[in-house]
């Protein structure tokens, strides 16, 4: 069993409901000076105990022990949770890990309780390498207008939401790198979904197959170091890729660390002003320990902003650690259940509307779930990557 890895952590639950939230409901007094009112996304969505962490706790248990079996409502308790890791910044137990081994588990011996959705987007990258089924050969159209090199020192790894979804991010980066002088390689139909979503569902196969192909073809490349715009692809090769083909030969780079370093180098200049109000939303996936212990990205993209001329900078009510999530949960809660996606996202972007005019991320997942709910809500608000506003205000 996947569980069998966390046997040690499965008795370790107080039930002490920290990880459900903090406020009205849950009023610790121990914790006030230090902890804001927060909800657990899923549990405010759902509104049931056994949603919370702590009650995945008590399932994973069950399960382990032989007292429960797999079934829909064992899939929806694991499936429906966005991952958003909150509730890890609190604990001690290894929850998040938790669920990750109870989705191995479901993905193995519960497939068939799985929601189509589910099915669908892990056959996808299965048999089409990407995240929509799209035939791959289709992948590198949004690049007709540039001239890409398939071999060079820096990679460009777009992923799958940027090539089909939202071009205009992988545009923004490649005029900023011309307009510095850097080349930059493509790998084109030879790139493949970079099985963030296959590891987010418990996939464990397809992930492998992923990481083996895209780790063989940016070594033929010649790349010594890849840029990342996705957040999901960057903590996948970061975090999880070594652990399948060990220490990668290359180094791996958020392009907002990227962009940070170059604005303070003076190597990116910007020519026009921005007069503008913006916030910003901080992706699950640069925070809460997604990335290591001490490598969460706070201060690079805020920093970013406070450079550009003419901007505004406000802080959302939930920000940095206690950034409320967009619920897209990895593409596991959006195709899987996209009530609780709804619920969620709709959320952070009143949230962000309340805050300012301008929404600003880094993060093409959380900017695919903002740009949905927005026309489904018709909340007026403008959703950009970070990336193409440093464009726009370079002038390019």
């Amino acid at each position: 069993m996947a569980i069998e890895r966390l046997k040690y952590a499965l008795n370790k639950c107080i039930f002490c409901s920290e990880c459900m939230g903090r406020g009205p409901a849950v009023p610790f007094v121990d914790g006030e000076s230090f902890t804001p009112e927060w909800t657990c996304p899923e549990i405010d969505a759902l509104r049931f105990t056994g949603y919370s962490a702590r009650g995945q706790q008590h399932i994973a248990r069950e399960i382990f022990h032989g007292k429960m079996n797999i079934n829909e409502d064992v899939v929806k308790l694991f499936n429906s949770c966005a991952n958003c890791r909150i509730c890890d910044t609190l604990c001690d137990i290894p929850l998040h890990e938790t669920v990750m081994a109870m989705r191995e588990e479901i993905f193995e011996n519960g497939y068939h309780y799985l929601p189509e959705g589910s099915k669908k987007i892990n056959n996808d990258i299965s048999q089409k390498h990407n995240a929509f089924g799209a035939i791959n050969a289709k992948r590198a159209t949004w690049s007709r207008d540039f001239d890409l090199k398939a071999k060079g020192e820096n990679l460009y790894f777009i992923g799958c939401y940027s090539s089909w979804r939202h071009p205009t991010i992988a545009n923004a980066a490649i005029r900023i790198f011309k307009n510095i002088g850097m080349d930059v390689a493509y790998l084109g139909e030879n790139e493949w979904c970079c099985g963030f979503p296959c590891w987010a569902h418990g996939n464990v196969k397809d992930k492998e197959k992923m990481a083996v192909h895209n780790v063989n073809e940016i070594v033929k490349s010649g790349a010594e170091r890849v840029i990342f715009n996705c957040a999901a692809c960057y903590r996948t090769f970061k975090m999880v890729y070594p652990e399948i083909v060990g220490d990668l030969p290359f180094e791996t780079v958020h392009i907002t660390s990227l962009i940070n370093d170059m604005i303070k180098a003076k190597t990116i200049k910007f020519t026009k002003e921005q007069q503008k109000e913006a916030t910003y939303h901080d992706p699950c996936l640069l925070i809460r320990g997604y990335l290591g212990e001490g490598n969460d990205m706070y201060d690079e993209p805020r920093e970013i902003i406070g450079s550009i001329p003419g901007l505004s900078f406000k802080e959302m009510k939930r920000n940095r650690r206690w950034s409320y999530c967009c619920g897209e949960g990895g593409t596991v809660t959006s195709s899987s259940y996209p009530e609780v996606r709804d619920h969620i996202g709709s959320h952070r972007l009143s949230e962000a509307k309340e805050t300012a005019e301008n929404l600003y991320t880094v993060c093409p997942h959380c900017i695919e779930t903002f740009s949905l709910l927005s026309r489904k809500n018709k909340i007026d608000i403008n959703i950009k990557d970070l990336t193409e506003v440093v464009a726009q205000a370079m002038g390019l």
